[in-house]
């Protein structure tokens, strides 16, 4: 325990490098979040999540300079949810994993979710890193 207050009061002593810290994880979120809006990215791979998980990171220890209830709370949602995105992802990739639900745009106007969990059917592998 002794190491983690060691850590902290260093990081402490360095603001400007806290701030640098934040201002990786925003520029992550943010290029990342641009890139698939863009469709330069697809967001159905493990490197979307991943990057999220990064980012709240990088803003998690930023926080330690100076702390916002709100703000440490969204970053460590940001991280469970990530891994819980990657975990399933990882679980889809290995031969045999399943896919729950898949959505199709059938019309500009219409998507069609094809749910195999609820017939008992095993659905084929769709590209993971897919989009569209």
């Amino acid at each position: 325990m002794e190491f983690v207050q060691t850590g902290f009061e260093t990081l402490l002593r360095y603001p400007t490098l806290l701030q640098l810290i934040g201002i990786v994880g925003f520029i992550t979120y943010v290029i990342g979040f641009g890139l698939v809006q863009h469709e330069k990215i697809c967001g159905n791979g493990i490197g979307y999540p991943a990057s999220k998980v990064f980012a709240a990171l990088c803003v998690l220890v930023s926080l330690v300079g100076a702390f916002n209830l709100a703000s440490c709370l969204i970053q460590l949602s940001y991280i469970v949810i990530g891994l819980y995105g990657i975990a399933v992802r990882r679980k889809k990739a290995r031969p045999g994993g399943t896919a729950h639900a898949e959505t199709t745009l059938a019309s500009p106007s219409q998507n069609i979710v094809i749910l195999a969990g609820a017939s008992g059917q095993r659905m084929p592998e769709a590209g993971l890193d897919r989009c569209g």
